[in-house]
């Protein structure tokens, strides 16, 4: 219903400037003074800007609600289809890997997968991070390990 009654009202501008037109022609040539022909070129040019700059709105306005409308259900669609994947990298983070996998996991995105890998720890990071794997019930998480090749690397075992 507002997308009808915005092109109403398009076209009913359009009406109003074919008139305002016809005035204006019929106004101009009756007229005998310069002045007074220049007086009315200014006004119509002053007019004509003013419709035009409303008709432009009203076309745009048109497009984005048409286009909204239509990328609505596709966006709701796509947003709760796609995957999400965080891979953690981590070497010697035993204090603070648990704390990590906590924050992922209040994260509120529906389809969320966290993966960390374990780049040759030395200490517990690998066991403290499998015990919340162990545990994980609502959440996608996998740990992995692998031996010591820098973050670079373990982001691409992860990946």
């Amino acid at each position: 219903m507002k997308t009808f009654l915005i092109i109403l009202l398009g076209i009913l501008l359009v009406i109003g400037m074919g008139f305002l037109l016809l005035n204006f022609y019929n106004t101009f040539y009756a007229v005998e003074n310069y002045f007074v022909k220049a007086g009315i070129i200014v006004i119509f040019i002053f007019t004509l800007l003013v419709i035009l700059r409303y008709m432009s709105l009203l076309f745009f306005s048109i497009f984005k609600i048409l286009f909204k409308q239509n990328n609505a259900v596709e966006n709701r669609v796509m947003d709760t289809q796609r995957k999400v994947t965080i891979i953690v990298p981590a070497f010697n983070e035993e204090k603070t890997i648990g704390k990590t996998i906590e924050s992922l996991k209040e994260q509120t995105y529906p389809n969320l997968e966290i993966i960390v890998v374990d780049d040759g720890s030395t200490d517990r990071t690998f066991s403290t991070a499998k015990l919340y794997e162990f545990y994980e019930t609502n959440r996608s998480l996998r740990v992995l390990k692998k031996t010591n090749g820098g973050k670079a690397s373990a982001i691409n075992y992860g990946i």
